[in-house]
């Protein structure tokens, strides 16, 4: 495990994991380290309306987060979680805070 991960998480306010992977309009983008989280910036991207018909738009999504190796959102569906791992980008699930997603990531990274 590397000594730290470029984290992007799906975020409509800057507090919570809040959206679906397609229907974020943002990421905000974290280095996470065992003893430190850092912000980097905000990634503004497209939402996809339609996971099939949006196939442009999801690739922008994960081109734009393509320096990350983890995504924290809502959900991901099948062809977002198909694009982020062929960009060797994991892909976690966490309804909540996310200060409390953060730790999630910070835990792998202790393990």
């Amino acid at each position: 495990m590397p000594e730290n991960l470029r984290v992007a998480v799906a975020s409509s306010q800057g507090k919570s994991v809040d959206l679906h992977f397609g229907h974020a309009d943002q990421f905000l983008v974290f280095d996470v380290a065992a003893n430190r989280v850092e912000f980097i910036d905000t990634r503004h991207v497209r939402a996809v309306e339609d996971d099939l018909e949006g196939v442009e738009d999801l690739d922008l999504a994960v081109e734009s987060i393509g320096d990350c190796q983890v995504v924290l959102s809502m959900r991901a569906g099948p062809h977002a979680q198909e694009r982020l791992l062929k960009h060797g980008i994991r892909s976690i699930e966490h309804a909540g805070t996310l200060i409390a997603g953060l730790t999630e990531v910070r835990s792998m990274l202790a393990a």
